[in-house]
């Protein structure tokens, strides 16, 4: 099996500690770093906090679309070493981006495809449309799922909300649901 040497973190704003960031990025050496709630902007530049190691993808808030001042974003980053691939197409209404990384397994001499989604999921910056926007991340995972069952998923990010749930059914399948809605959606994950 292929090993990956991934990092995951909240960040809760970046603007602030962009040098500091850096640093920490530069003495480790992760395959991987995904990050949610980073606050970035368009002013503020990948270079200023990776170094040409990584591949950066990102997904800054909507700031006129949220009606939010801060907040949100979501963030991966690749090493260069790894076969990676955007995929800006299997974006949702919710704040998610997508990468799809091909790793090698050296003692089957064959390729893993792992489809890599960072997401930020928060009721408080969905407003009214919330239930919207998580059914519509839902049904994006489904559609993706579906064609291609030899992949793999991987779905990392901040999901703490009170009002969804998130339970494993007997069949393997994960069910995510809307409290107080009829509404229930099988993932295959």
């Amino acid at each position: 099996m292929a090993s990956l040497h991934a990092y995951y973190q909240n960040v809760r704003g970046l603007r602030s500690t962009t040098h500091e960031f850096y640093r920490n990025v530069a003495i480790n050496n992760y395959d991987l770093i995904s990050l949610t709630e980073t606050w970035l902007l368009d002013g503020i530049f990948d270079a200023e906090l990776f170094d040409d190691r990584y591949c950066v993808w990102r997904r800054d808030r909507d700031l006129n679309r949220t009606k939010q001042s801060r907040g949100g974003g979501v963030l991966i980053a690749v090493s260069k070493n790894i076969v990676a691939v955007d995929k800006p197409e299997w974006r949702s209404l919710a704040e998610d981006v997508w990468v799809s990384l091909t790793l090698s397994c050296p003692r089957s001499k064959r390729y893993i495809k792992l489809n890599i989604c960072t997401v930020y999921l928060c009721k408080e910056n969905m407003g009214a449309s919330f239930s919207d926007h998580v059914i519509n991340f839902c049904n994006t995972l489904e559609s993706l799922i579906s064609p291609n069952p030899n992949d793999k998923f991987l779905i990392i990010g901040d999901f703490n909300m009170s009002s969804i749930f998130w339970s494993n059914t007997h069949t393997g399948l994960e069910a995510c649901g809307v409290k107080g809605e009829h509404v229930q959606y099988l993932l295959k994950l």
